[in-house]
């Protein structure tokens, strides 16, 4: 297996301190805590740490990177996730135009640049990938060709610092099912067919997610 890059001092925390932090909002009264207000709480937190706190996350970051360093890979073979983040923006498939908007529809952002927007498309369509591929060796483990909703779940569950995925994805999966509920419900004039909408709740096309 490849050697993967080194992680800030800051990610190293907040993979420990989310679960904590999620429980703290619950226990504060908040009704529902989504990914954003985890993010922003634990944004806070370390804003307020001193230097010297902060240096121990770093120390584990840095222990962490050695340890990876130290591993040899038996086969030879590059790790498959890698290069992930290496896709020039002109390889894009996901629309800038689209990220940008997502990105503005938090009300603390006023504006935002160019790079950055290219910057959160490359790591987008990188982790989108590795979310593919480690779902995609879910269904293969599990003797199927096509990855299914449940195999998302399963993919993020076998990675600590995705379980901010895995609570996301069951508010995407309870919302489509309402959504399904609804379109069964009430009659369409005229129909869509068989061929462009799916009777599974959670089927949906990906390009979905952009249209707003």
């Amino acid at each position: 297996m490849g050697k993967r890059g080194k992680r800030s001092a800051y990610f190293v925390f907040s993979e420990i301190e989310r679960k904590r932090t999620k429980d703290e909002l619950v226990a504060g009264g908040a009704e529902k805590v989504s990914v954003a207000d985890v993010a922003k709480a634990l944004g806070e937190k370390w804003r307020n740490k001193s230097e010297e706190e902060k240096r121990k996350y770093a120390d584990m970051a840095e222990k962490e990177a050695a340890e990876a360093a130290e591993k040899v890979d038996v086969d030879g073979e590059e790790d498959e996730g890698n290069n992930l983040g290496m896709k020039e923006k002109s390889a894009l498939t996901i629309p800038l135009s689209m990220v940008r908007k997502i990105i503005l529809l938090d009300p603390d952002v006023k504006k935002v640049s160019k790079e950055a927007v290219e910057t959160i498309a490359i790591a987008t369509e990188a982790f989108l990938e590795f979310l593919a591929l480690e779902s995609g060796k879910v269904a293969t483990s599990l003797n199927r060709k096509a990855i299914r909703f449940e195999d998302l779940h399963a993919a993020a569950r076998k990675f600590p610092p995705l379980e901010f995925v895995d609570e996301h994805l069951s508010l995407v999966d309870e919302e489509a099912k309402k959504l399904h509920k609804r379109e069964k419900e009430v009659p369409h004039e005229n129909p869509p067919s068989k061929s462009v909408v799916s009777d599974t709740p959670s089927t949906r096309r990906i390009t979905d997610f952009f249209n707003f």
